[in-house]
């Protein structure tokens, strides 16, 4: 599934870790959409097009039905950070 992530212009720590550590992990990551707004990723993962790296902030006031946001465990993101799925 592709991972949807904010632009690294928007979040630039969370852009890089996540895909450096996704590289560290071995994974490769195909193909990913950049979002500008936790709203736009909120969107595109309720119509099943992907799955987001967001704050849980923004995670949490941007959620609708049907979608789970799930905290990252790894200890550089801490707990300010999501997966969120559907």
């Amino acid at each position: 599934m592709p991972w949807i992530l904010f632009d690294r212009k928007v979040h630039p720590i969370l852009h890089d870790v996540i895909l450096r550590r996704a590289a560290e992990e071995g994974l490769v990551v195909k193909s990913n959409q950049t979002v500008l707004a936790e709203e736009e990723a909120i969107h595109l993962v309720a119509e099943n097009l992907g799955v987001a790296f967001l704050t849980m902030t923004g995670a949490l006031r941007s959620a609708k039905p049907g979608i789970e946001v799930r905290p990252l465990a790894d200890k550089e993101l801490g707990s300010k950070y999501v997966c969120v799925e559907s």
